[in-house]
């Protein structure tokens, strides 16, 4: 007499429940294999030369000995680097910098970009001419803004002589005059991105809502404050995080326009590491002010973070 077997209804859970399990450990292996290389280049390319620059910064390194031939050194390349009167001077210098450039490049890049969205027709083409300086090359943009700012000949000092101005100022020459020269020229090249950035932001805002404050009696000033405003917060907070972290990064310009001159009135905390680490071979005390900014920048970034749920509305 022939018997059949029959699982009863548990066996066959366990079994289902095996079978999904090993179903999720399979994708969660491939899951894993696919994060394989963004960690390895990673590894490679950010966190194995961090670690680097953080060994370095505690070292006396010579470039031309090496690694092997440098010796270690502690804590006195910070030291050093809060002992200088330079790296405070250049510091002070970035910090105004940020000061200043942040706050008008958001300010303006939003009225401009309310401007564009509202009034503008062939926004595209507006769009593109206003982006422009930002994707050119740093060195070509400085190079025409040295011509610009040159006292003789430059069209700067040209127009204001026009308008009658009898002493120009001498722009990169003078101590007074060199930073604020920095600072326009590169406004003028980051302002295309910001309002390209605004204006995505206001072209996301539901259009009823100015109809309604329309249908209200609101005039267009009104609007912009409290609709325009609170509603591209989001974008504001994204802008307000890079532009800052960018004025900490700022160097092409300063590097060839001034060289940080005249008597270091433009220099700032990159150009110091770069002259600390290539000028003066203490590629010690470079990585340390790169640790600085680095914890500087770590610092705002986390506080702006912090702020955000006050005045940002998602």
């Amino acid at each position: 007499m022939a018997t059949t077997s029959t699982k009863t209804p548990l066996a066959r859970t366990s079994r289902a429940r095996g079978s999904a399990r090993s179903s999720n450990e399979q994708e969660r292996f491939c899951g894993y294999l696919f994060t394989v290389p963004v960690v390895i280049i990673n590894s490679v390319f950010i966190y194995l030369p961090l670690i680097y620059s953080l060994v370095v910064s505690l070292m006396d390194f010579n470039l031309f000995k090496g690694f092997f031939g440098s010796k270690f050194a502690g804590f006195e390349n910070y030291i050093d680097m809060f002992k200088d009167s330079l790296f405070w001077k250049s510091f002070s210098n970035n910090i105004i910098y940020t000061l200043v450039t942040v706050p008008i490049l958001i300010i303006s890049a939003l009225v401009l970009a309310e401007i564009i969205n509202r009034a503008i027709y062939g926004m595209g083409l507006v769009r593109a001419m206003f982006f422009l300086p930002y994707i050119a090359s740093i060195s070509a943009m400085s190079l025409v803004w040295m011509m610009m700012y040159n006292p003789q000949d430059g069209i700067i000092n040209g127009a204001l002589r026009a308008l009658g101005v009898d002493n120009p100022p001498m722009w990169l020459t003078s101590e007074k005059t060199a930073l604020i020269a920095i600072m326009i020229m590169a406004i003028w090249t980051q302002l295309g991105y910001n309002i390209v950035l605004f204006i995505g932001g206001l072209q996301g805002i539901n259009q009823d809502l100015y109809e309604a404050a329309k249908v209200d009696g609101a005039s267009a000033v009104r609007q912009f404050f409290t609709i325009s405003v609170p509603l591209v917060s989001p974008t504001t907070f994204f802008l307000v995080v890079t532009d800052v972290i960018a004025s900490f990064q700022v160097f092409g310009n300063v590097q060839i326009m001034t060289s940080g001159g005249p008597n270091n009135s433009t220099s700032v905390i990159t150009y110091y590491m770069y002259e600390a680490g290539f000028g003066q071979n203490k590629m010690g005390l470079a990585s340390a002010v790169a640790w600085f900014l680095m914890i500087i920048i770590f610092v705002i970034t986390v506080i702006q973070m912090r702020g955000q749920k006050h005045w940002v509305h998602y």
